[in-house]
């Protein structure tokens, strides 16, 4: 009759030759640690994972090819704070802009904020007495261009600008003040 050698822990193990001891320990860590080793790397995948979606879900890099900002490549944060200065990609609503710019989404400045005052002196639009521009009467098509509305930025609205004199910002009735859900993310200039 054939016995199968049964493993015991070190307090039941009879005291044995250093090798006995080694082949015992051997046959332990074959069984009981690749099983570890396999849930570790398992962990380690699940890990990585999880980490890269964190990384592409909250942070990407956009590139812009307009002259609208000076910063041509682009740290994108989704869901953090902005203010006043701060570079932010939006979804455009824009009346006046032809459908194509409407499709991606546009860069510009947060120039005012919920409770700035917006006031107009001729085609001059300023925020709490700071010119953001003079407002153009005609785009570049020909088409032509309505001054926004002045009065005070009503809670969840902002208004945004690009640097340029022929940007179309909030300056216009066309694109007007950008809501809170409109924005996606605010931008860190990287070059």
């Amino acid at each position: 009759m054939m016995t199968t050698p049964v493993l015991v822990g070190p307090a039941e193990q009879p005291l044995r030759q250093g090798a006995g001891r080694l082949r015992v320990w051997r046959q332990r860590f074959d069984h009981n640690g690749r099983r570890l080793l396999h849930h570790l790397a398992e962990y380690a995948h699940c890990y990585i994972l999880a980490m890269a979606v964190w990384a592409t879900t909250l942070h990407f890099v956009a590139f812009n090819v307009t002259d609208s900002v000076p910063e041509h490549v682009i740290l994108l944060q989704r869901g953090a704070a902005f203010g006043r200065g701060d570079l932010v990609m939006f979804d455009s609503r824009a009346t006046g802009a032809p459908a194509a710019l409407n499709i991606v989404p546009w860069l510009k400045r947060v120039k005012g904020m919920p409770g700035d005052t917006v006031s107009v002196r001729g085609r001059e639009v300023w925020v709490n007495d700071t010119l953001i521009g003079i407002a153009k009467e005609r785009t570049g098509r020909g088409k032509p261009l309505h001054i926004a509305a002045p009065g005070v930025i009503p809670p969840g609205h902002y208004f945004v600008s690009g640097n340029l004199e022929n940007s179309l910002d909030s300056r216009y009735a066309e694109v007007g003040l950008i809501r809170h859900e409109q924005i996606r993310a605010r931008g860190v200039g990287l070059w």
